[in-house]
């Protein structure tokens, strides 16, 4: 019962133009989203591996001018708030030996023997890989350097503060979402009342028309658009269509006074005929004449017809 009633509310002009002014802002703004998500994640990566790079350059430097005694008592040192405490920082000799190793604050975890077997299938002076963290979903960004005396300088960073923020901006487009449906939704009604008000204008004044008021015209607005041009067309058929019954109301009024004429002759000289007592002569006159009014009805009678048939055959064609 209900979808029954909903049905044609559902196949209306203007639920059609709201909802598709409501999905196609949807959409747009779904894809605006994508494109910018997708920039700021670039531009985020590239960030980290910015800093992985500037860090790894930066400990280069300081354990080959000031050893890796100095390098350990740094990160000794280093409090957790700092932003080196972020990152897992190894040293590895060329046969795969740790020679220094900062657990990173937060800690995460890698797999050191994979590290371990992935390092000395380096062969290049700079390498960078991913690898994923032993628990948790998150990757690990790994950036390092072979040293001057052969070792292996690792800095790595997990992607779990990247994804936090790649998260939060997902969140924040799904609550975004809601008001931009609402907006859509209110302006896919205005534009739909705004745009089918010359139509519902037009029907008004069909339905006017057609419970007899064919003096009733549509409207005109000052624009130009094609919605105006259909309601000047619109009035001038109207005109075109009062004439032609005005017209047919004029030529069945002198029909019906044609009628009238011959028909009351006919009645007239039937009756004088049937009162009075006449010889045959004035009964065969009567009889003519009687005949001549007849023939006229007939061919008033006719017109009618073949007016009849005119109309049939335009109604066929028009079907």
């Amino acid at each position: 019962m209900f979808l029954s009633r909903l049905k044609p509310t559902l196949f209306r002009v203007s639920t059609k133009l709201t909802l598709a002014y409501s999905l196609v802002l949807i959409l747009s703004s779904t894809v605006i989203f994508s494109f910018l998500y997708f920039q700021i994640s670039h531009a985020l990566q590239n960030q980290e591996r910015v800093v992985l790079e500037a860090k790894v350059e930066e400990y280069r430097n300081r354990i080959e001018i000031r050893g890796l005694k100095d390098f350990q008592d740094y990160f000794s040192n280093i409090p957790n708030y700092d932003r080196d405490a972020v990152m897992l920082v190894t040293v590895l000799s060329p046969r795969g030996e740790m020679l220094f190793f900062h657990e990173p604050f937060p800690n995460f975890k890698i797999d050191t023997e994979s590290l371990r077997i992935e390092l000395l299938g380096q062969r290049s002076q700079k390498f960078d890989f991913i690898m994923p963290e032993l628990y948790g979903e998150d990757s690990v960004l790994i950036f390092g350097r072979v040293l001057k005396d052969g070792n292996r300088l690792v800095v790595a960073k997990s992607t779990e503060g990247l994804n936090l923020q790649l998260r939060n901006l997902q969140k924040i487009f799904w609550w975004l979402l809601l008001p931009v449906a609402l907006i859509g939704f209110l302006g896919g009604l205005f534009l739909s009342a705004k745009t089918l008000s010359p139509v519902r204008e037009l029907l008004t004044s069909m339905k006017k028309i057609e419970s007899g008021s064919l003096s009733t015209r549509v409207p005109v607005g000052g624009s130009d658009d094609e919605l105006e041009e259909l309601k000047v067309l619109s009035n001038k058929m109207l005109d075109k269509i009062e004439g032609l019954v005005s017209g047919l109301k004029e030529a069945f009024d002198h029909l019906a006074h044609d009628i009238r004429t011959p028909v009351t002759r006919l009645r007239g000289r039937a009756e004088l005929a049937l009162q009075s007592e006449g010889d045959v002569e004035s009964y065969r006159e009567a009889l003519q004449s009687c005949y001549e009014n007849s023939d006229k009805i007939l061919n008033f009678l006719q017109v009618l017809t073949d007016i009849t048939e005119a109309e049939n055959r335009s109604k066929k064609a028009q079907a």
